[in-house]
């Protein structure tokens, strides 16, 4: 599963997602709202932080804020139905900015 947390500077909600990330195992990288505020916002996206899921299977999914019953229901392996949205336009935009996010650990950048 790969999953990216988009973040503002100073922001709790952020600080929070990204702790029960760790509490729970589950690695992610680290991106700048900042970089794609104009994406996010015609997405309809207007909390931080803004996470995108790619499963290992079933469907990619995202979502906004702090929001730990999306988070459960990823380390529970249920994460069908939460937060879906317009996702794969999403990562062709910020991926052409930024491949890096989407690079495998230990993979040429």
């Amino acid at each position: 599963m790969k999953v990216i947390v988009f973040c503002l500077p100073d922001c709790q909600p952020c600080r929070m997602t990204k702790e029960r990330f760790a509490a729970n195992g589950i690695e992610f990288v680290e991106g700048s709202i900042e970089k794609h505020r104009e994406l996010f916002r015609n997405l309809g996206f207007k909390s931080a932080p803004v996470v995108l899921v790619e499963p290992d299977t079933g469907m990619a999914l995202s979502w906004s804020g702090y929001r730990p019953e999306f988070i459960k229901a990823l380390i529970e392996g249920k994460p069908d139905g939460y937060g879906i949205t317009g996702y794969a336009r999403m990562r062709v935009s910020i991926e052409m900015r930024e491949p890096e996010l989407f690079s495998a650990p230990g993979e040429a950048k």
